[in-house]
């Protein structure tokens, strides 16, 4: 078995992150199924993180290849109005101008999640607490099952507390995810069914997002 450990993020990973990204984007699964841009799904997914924040991004490396991330932000107001600011604009930009509406698989994707929306599916709750961290973590299919998820947290725990955050939260559409989380002592804040995958799946899913105190 490999040597793995965990560090912090550099530039030179970025690349290695997004396509992690991209082949766990499915509930753990390749994104492929339901979307064909890689770039604009991971700048959607990660480019925050990754261009904006990385001093709050870790990578577990096994045998000098990034087998998993954990990318996360401090602050998710100031994560929001970045995100406004300096990337949906040019999301919006290539969803209208650029290739992205040319195939058929996305126009399904994108159509189906405006119906979830429109629908107030994605629409969520007043959670109290200001003080407010996030995270964003997956690993590679041959890497899962060897407590790198785990260690990736801890770090990330460590460097929140050394930042003097109080609480973390995050948003996962799967049960093994959710399961994965209370191991770690999340709890579960609110969770919501959701339609956009239903043709794929055979029927509706459930997302929760779950919270942990930090000590």
């Amino acid at each position: 078995m490999q040597d793995c450990f965990v560090r912090k993020f550099v530039p030179a990973d970025k690349e290695q992150v997004r396509q992690i990204a991209w082949e766990t984007a499915f509930r753990g699964g390749p994104a492929d199924i339901f979307f064909d841009d890689k770039r604009f799904l991971c700048d959607a997914l990660i480019r925050y993180f990754t261009d904006e924040e990385p001093e709050s991004c870790f990578v577990a490396e096994c045998g000098g290849r990034v087998a998993g991330y954990l990318v996360g932000s401090k602050d998710t107001h100031r994560m929001g109005r970045i995100f406004l600011v300096k990337i949906l604009p040019g999301l919006l930009g290539r969803l209208f101008f650029g290739p992205v509406l040319f195939s058929a698989k996305n126009r399904r994707f994108l159509g189906r999640l405006f119906l979830s929306c429109a629908r107030g599916e994605l629409r969520l709750p007043p959670i109290p607490g200001d003080d407010r961290a996030t995270l964003h973590i997956n690993c590679r299919e041959e890497f899962r099952s060897r407590g790198l998820g785990k260690r990736l947290i801890e770090a990330y725990l460590e460097y929140l507390r050394s930042c003097g955050r109080s609480e973390v939260r995050l948003c996962t559409a799967s049960e093994n995810g959710r399961d994965f989380f209370e191991h770690m002592e999340f709890s579960v804040l609110f969770s919501a069914k959701r339609s956009y995958w239903t043709h794929l799946l055979g029927h509706d899913f459930s997302v929760y997002i779950m919270g942990r105190r930090i000590s």
